[in-house]
C-alpha cells in the first residue's frame, strides 16, 4: 500500500481546518507506530497522528467538518463522513475504506486530533 496519497490528503485537510477555523495551530505529526485499532480487534499502523490547539468546536460546526473531510477523502474511496457528538461534548468522525481497511478518525472540541490507521498485515 502506498500511503503518500493518504498523507497528502491529511495534510490538505489540516490546512483547510486552519482556514475555516481561525486560531487552529497543528503540531508536528507523531512518528508512524504500531497500535491496536480503536475497536481493539487488530494491530494497525498509525501513519499520521496530529493534534491542534485552537478554536472550541460545537455541534453546529459538524456540517463544515463533514464537508472538509468529504472533500478530501471520499475521492480516495472513504465512506461519506458523519460527525456526531459524544456525551462529554466532543465531536467525533470515523470513516473507512473498504478496499484496504484504512480508517481515518477525527475528534474535536478544544482543539482537534486526527489520525489515519492502516491494517498492519498490508505492511508485512
Amino acid at each position: 500500500m502506498n500511503t503518500s496519497e493518504l498523507r497528502r490528503a491529511v495534510e490538505a485537510v489540516c490546512r483547510e481546518f486552519e482556514d475555516r477555523f481561525p486560531g487552529t495551530r497543528w503540531r508536528e505529526p507523531l512518528p508512524d507506530r504500531q497500535v491496536t485499532s480503536e475497536d481493539g480487534k487488530q494491530l494497525v499502523l498509525r501513519i499520521y497522528d496530529v493534534t491542534a490547539e485552537g478554536t472550541v468546536l460545537r455541534l453546529a460546526d459538524s456540517t463544515v467538518i463533514a464537508e472538509l473531510l468529504a472533500e478530501n477523502f471520499t475521492c480516495l474511496g472513504f465512506s461519506q463522513p458523519e460527525v456526531t457528538g459524544s456525551p462529554w461534548g466532543q465531536l467525533v468522525c470515523r470513516i473507512g475504506r473498504d478496499v484496504d481497511g484504512a480508517t481515518l478518525e477525527w475528534r474535536g472540541w478544544r482543539g482537534m486530533r486526527l489520525w489515519l490507521d492502516v491494517p498492519l498485515h498490508l505492511w508485512r
